[in-house]
């Protein structure tokens, strides 16, 4: 799915180094259309992110033998970062 993201926002950036060389009148919207995907993709990548950092939080190997309790305090920590993104 990053992979997707990456690729279309790629595209994006490249059409929009060509809506500015062309100077157009009708380009202004086309600019903003552009700018406006760009964004949605920003946000779509960021929630994959915080989708990624939840899942990982919850699907976990067992506690580490050598330190059970330090391991176990880590991970708590991570779940109260995830969830206060």
């Amino acid at each position: 799915m990053k992979m997707k993201v990456s690729g279309s926002r790629t595209t994006l950036v490249k059409r929009l180094e060509e809506l500015k060389k062309d100077g157009s009148a009708g380009s202004d919207k086309e600019e903003q259309q552009c700018r406006q995907l760009m964004a949605g993709l920003d946000k779509v990548t960021s929630d994959l992110d915080k989708q990624e950092k939840a899942i990982y939080a919850r699907v976990r190997p067992p506690l580490e033998q050598t330190r059970p309790l330090q391991d176990s305090a880590d991970r708590l920590q991570d779940v109260k970062v995830v969830h206060r993104v």
